[in-house]
This record gives C-alpha cells, sequence and structure tokens, in this order.
C-alpha cells in the first residue's frame, strides 16, 4: 500500500484473482453506493474477464482508500503497445472483447479519488509510464479527471467516436409517433413482410434461464454475417466460458437474451445487460434468410416495447453507427481512446516524442514527408 496526496489517499495493488477475492466487500460496496455505475466496472464481470481473457500475471487492479472507506477501483491489465517498431509496456483498462464501456469506478463527483487513481499507475505499477484508457464517455468522471492531474502527466486523443441512444420517456405510441415519417414506414414495411414469413413471436430469457439457450445462441448466430466471418458471439474458445460463468452468478440476472421468431425458425437474437433504467445492447443477429423484412427493426420494437413496461428509459445501441441506429437515435454521448503520459519518466517522453511523429508524419504532405512515413516505396 502507498500514501498520496499529502497521505489523504491509500492506494492498493491487487494482482492475482485471489487478492482480488478479498477486495469483493468493498467492490460491491462502491458499486452499490455509486449512482448510475456502469454494470461492467461490477466485480463479476470484471473477474469473468480477467479469468477468460488476461495473463494471471498481468492482472493490475488499482484500488484508492481514505478515511471514509473506498473511494475508487480502476481495473486494468499491462499490455504490449507497439510503435514504430518500439515496444511499451502499458496499463490498459479491463475494457477489451466483451465490455463496452471502460474507465474508473468512483463517484461522479469524486475527483479527487480518480486522479490519485491515474497518478497511481506509475508510482504503483513499476515501468509502466503509459496507460491506454479506452472507451471513455466525455461525461464520465474518469475523463474530466485528466484536466486535473497537473503538469507531470498529459493525455492524448487516440480516436473519437459516438455511442448511439435513444429514450423513450412515457410509453412506445408517443416516441414513434414522434419519429420521422421514414421511421414509421420502415416500421410498418417490415412488418408486413415478415407476414410472409408465418406468425412473429419472441422469446425472452434472463440470467441462468439463458444457460439452457446457448446452444439455440449458437445455432443462429452461425447462420449470421458475423458468424460466417468469424466474427459472431463465440468467435473466440474463452467466449463460452465467460457467459457460463457470468450468468452462474447473482449479477447474471442483469443479463437478457431475446430471440426473434417466424413460425417455428428463430429469425434474430439480441443479447443486452440492464442496469437501473438503462438497457445496454451488446449483440446482435439475424438469418440471412430473412434479411428482406429488416429483422433488426422487428427485434429492436419487441425489445423496445418489452422493457418499457418494465421500468428503462434509456436504450443504448452502442457505438457502431449504422442506417439504422440514426433512425432511432434521439441522443449521443461521446467517447474517446485515450493514452495517458507520465512525462517526467524518459519512457514517457520517448512515447510523447513517438506520438508527435507519428502524428506528424500523418498530415506532411510535402515530399520530404516520405522520410517520416518509412522512405519512398
Amino acid at each position: 500500500m502507498l500514501k498520496c496526496d499529502n497521505n489523504k489517499f491509500t492506494l492498493l495493488l491487487v494482482t492475482s484473482l485471489e487478492k482480488m477475492e478479498e477486495l469483493k466487500t468493498d467492490w460491491d460496496s462502491l458499486h452499490g453506493r455509486v449512482c448510475g455505475a456502469s454494470p461492467f466496472l461490477g466485480y463479476q464481470w470484471i473477474r469473468n474477464w480477467y479469468r477468460c481473457y488476461t495473463d494471471a500475471n498481468a492482472i493490475r487492479v488499482l484500488a484508492v482508500f481514505s478515511e471514509e472507506g473506498i473511494r475508487a477501483i480502476l481495473p486494468g491489465f499491462i499490455g504490449h503497445l507497439g510503435l514504430r517498431g518500439f515496444g511499451w509496456s502499458v496499463f490498459r483498462c479491463a475494457a477489451d472483447g466483451q465490455t463496452p464501456h471502460g474507465g474508473i469506478l468512483a463517484a461522479a463527483d469524486d475527483l479527487e479519488a480518480v486522479v490519485a487513481a491515474l497518478r497511481g499507475i506509475s508510482s504503483m505499477c513499476h515501468g509502466v509510464a503509459v496507460a491506454h484508457l479506452t472507451n471513455l464517455s466525455t461525461d464520465d468522471v474518469t475523463f474530466r479527471s485528466l484536466n486535473k492531474i497537473g503538469p507531470g502527466h498529459a493525455y492524448f486523443t487516440e480516436s473519437v467516436f459516438l455511442s448511439y441512444q435513444y429514450v423513450i420517456d412515457k410509453n412506445w405510441e408517443i416516441f414513434a409517433a414522434q419519429r420521422s415519417k421514414n421511421f414509421r414506414h420502415r416500421l410498418n414495411s417490415s412488418q408486413n413482410r415478415s407476414n410472409r414469413f408465418g406468425e412473429m413471436s419472441s422469446d425472452v430469457y434472463s440470467g441462468k434461464g439463458v444457460l439452457a439457450q446457448l446452444h439455440r445462441l449458437q445455432c443462429l448466430d452461425s447462420l449470421t454475417w458475423q458468424g460466417k466471418q468469424q466474427r459472431g458471439v463465440f468467435r473466440r474458445k474463452q467466449d463460452l466460458t465467460f457467459w457460463q460463468d457470468f450468468l452462474s452468478s447473482e449479477d447474471g440476472n442483469q443479463f437478457f437474451l431475446i430471440f426473434l421468431r417466424f413460425g417455428e425458425v428463430d429469425a434474430a437474437f439480441m443479447t443486452l445487460i440492464i442496469a437501473d433504467e438503462t438497457m445496454y445492447q451488446l449483440r446482435f443477429g439475424y438469418n440471412d434468410q430473412f434479411q428482406y423484412c429488416r429483422p433488426g427493426v422487428l427485434i429492436r420494437t419487441v425489445v423496445s416495447q418489452y422493457f418499457i413496461s418494465r421500468g428503462v428509459r434509456v436504450f443504448d445501441m452502442g457505438a457502431t453507427g449504422s442506417f439504422e441506429k440514426e433512425q432511432w437515435e434521439n441522443r449521443r454521448e461521446d467517447y474517446r481512446n485515450i493514452y495517458f503520459v507520465q512525462r517526467l519518466s524518459l519512457k514517457g517522453l520517448l512515447f510523447c516524442f513517438g506520438l508527435s511523429l507519428w502524428r506528424l508524419k500523418r498530415i506532411v504532405k510535402w515530399p520530404w514527408g516520405r522520410c517520416l512515413r518509412g522512405g519512398a516505396r
């Protein structure tokens, strides 16, 4: 443990699943206290992610304590980054593969604790001067804390993207009436087209009930274009283990699987997480055989109507843009992938210099710019 910020905070570094187990009570307590806490920063989700996708020796969890108790948790791991032929040990957020939202678990106004966690990356993880913070909302406390760090650190935006959402304040009928004429036309057209395939119905499963449907999901996933290109729900061998472990836990009750059916045939599926009044879409796919009737429109309608009646108001469709999402969205959130660098270290200075050259070669248009781009071809 390390004291920091004039002994106001104490930092704890956890490097194994066994030690992480000792932090579970505090972790669950903090997650329960934080208003609107991301379900992807919960203890069970992160633990399963570590078990399935990370080398046991790479685990790094930074916990920030004060006299009042635990204040912030930053789950991550030590990864590798290649930049212009050089290799770097980098602290990465546990936000790869199954986790669409990253950041630090802390109260929305607790900037001090988040700053302490960010500073602790370089002081607690020896030899690491760079952190790759992914999937950060610009409204999140983690992003807002970056400007409070001080002159010894810097951050660079790697990429910018949007999260598409739609909010339904009252009921489905009012929401649909407020959408564009094209939206309503596509919805009616999809419903009419689906009649040729038989009666439309849906099946909804949650928590441990999903376990018995995983084989059914695998079969349908293999018929989607994502599955055919090895980009489906189970594209890696660890994916099935991850979902089996998570669904068997208490937090697995937040997970839902929805099937859209025409007659006796599965046409589309959607997996999602429900937390408070927000639905987070994870994966969606449909059998190419039913592309004619736009299964995405139909299953999103079914999902919306089902969960509105159960108190959900915000539907997060994820970051990947599409024409269909633009028809539905009425709110967007800005997200960033960030490089956070300790500039006072040699590795940090070299990384800043290398990153600056990499950015410069992308905008240099003169003939001598080929030197920065690797020479003439």
